[in-house]
């Protein structure tokens, strides 16, 4: 084959498989699927480190499958030409349902190697908050987990938490080009964050204003410290400080800084100011004292004004607002906290483990 390949007239094709034949002697006519390499044969120089460090392992096709190899190897020992391949089946269903797209197949293949550091850079290549995702998260990842039919899926939301929580590497770091271009951001909540990330990172000269003293909108003003405590989220914005992002904090745009000078000296303006407003039931009684609207609860306590809290809570809801409302009812004082809701406890919105742990807490 080496000789063939160093022929002029014969032109290999390699990485492939026939598919078919048809045809008689001096006329055949074939079909034949060439495979993708995922590498570039004009750069791959066949020194096998990309397998050294692959951290997946496979079957081996050329030993029947009786041993293993990496994902990244060479076809086989006498390959022509002496090039490496990637094992690509697809994207994985964890990777599909995450709305970021986050790489979970390759940052928990990465954390099973030991490799923490490697797993946290391969996170922040879509996910600038890891720290915060890795406890608040829905984790329709896990939903989509292959291994949830046999005994329960990968911990995909914990093993985010872990690396951001135990690797080092920054998130921060010069931006590569610097644009003229300036854009304000009106809201520092976990859309303005991320959008204020995604423009710094390419160039543009970002300002982040927000009506709150410190970053994080419902991030900060509407999920209780137990759940995310405010340290993570000082973590999680001191970088994009770092990266140049300017922040006006307590400033309620409207208001304390009218529309028309915000847009004086900018080119783009981002309003990303959430949902700080609650669904309202509609019944009567539901303005008297002591009656409070889910969110609103939340953010006094949240903000440092929490009301005085007694005797016997109801709270009229089965979400994570609700079951948040409920444990920090009870956190505050409250003899006993009932949850009333439409449905049964299996239609419950709130994730399973936020419910365990209500039940659990009392």
């Amino acid at each position: 084959m080496l000789e063939a390949s160093q022929d002029p007239r014969i032109k290999l094709l390699t990485y492939a498989e026939l598919e078919e034949a048809k045809g008689y002697v001096g006329n055949f006519e074939v079909k034949i699927r060439k495979k993708a390499r995922f590498i570039d044969e004009s750069k791959c120089t066949g020194c096998g480190d990309c397998a050294k460090v692959c951290p997946v392992e496979v079957p081996n096709p050329f030993d029947l499958g009786m041993a293993l190899q990496k994902a990244t190897y060479k076809p086989f020992p006498q390959a022509i030409p002496n090039k490496h391949v990637i094992l690509k089946e697809g994207v994985s269903p964890c990777r599909t349902g995450c709305p970021l797209g986050v790489n979970a197949h390759g940052y928990v293949a990465l954390i099973a190697a030991g490799r923490v550091e490697d797993a946290l850079k391969l996170v922040l290549e879509r996910l600038p908050f890891p720290g915060i995702m890795g406890r608040i998260c829905t984790h329709p990842c896990q939903e989509q987990c292959n291994r949830s039919s046999v005994g329960g899926s990968i911990q995909i939301r914990a093993l985010k938490r872990f690396v951001a929580d135990h690797g080092k590497v920054s998130l921060g770091g010069e931006v590569p080009e610097e644009r003229q271009e300036r854009v304000a951001i009106v809201g520092a909540g976990p859309a303005g964050l991320m959008a204020a990330y995604e423009l710094r990172r390419r160039g543009y000269k970002v300002t982040v204003f927000d009506a709150l003293e410190a970053p994080g909108g419902m991030l900060r003003a509407g999920i209780p410290p137990y759940r995310l405590p405010r340290e993570v989220i000082d973590q999680g914005v001191a970088p994009l400080e770092q990266m140049g992002v300017e922040f006006k904090l307590g400033v309620e745009v409207g208001k304390d800084l009218p529309w028309r000078e915000l847009l004086q000296g900018r080119d783009a303006l981002l309003v990303a100011i959430g949902a700080h407003r609650t669904v309202r039931l509609g019944l009567e009684g539901e303005d008297l004292p002591g009656v409070w609207q889910g969110l609103e609860f939340l953010k006094a306590v949240n903000l440092g004004t929490p009301p005085q809290v007694s005797g016997k809570v109801v709270i009229i809801g089965g979400g994570n607002t609700a079951i948040d409302a409920a444990r920090t009812a009870l956190r505050l004082g409250a003899e006993e906290v009932h949850i009333y809701y439409r449905r049964g406890r299996e239609e419950m919105p709130a994730s399973e483990e936020e419910i365990e742990g209500a039940e659990e807490e009392g």
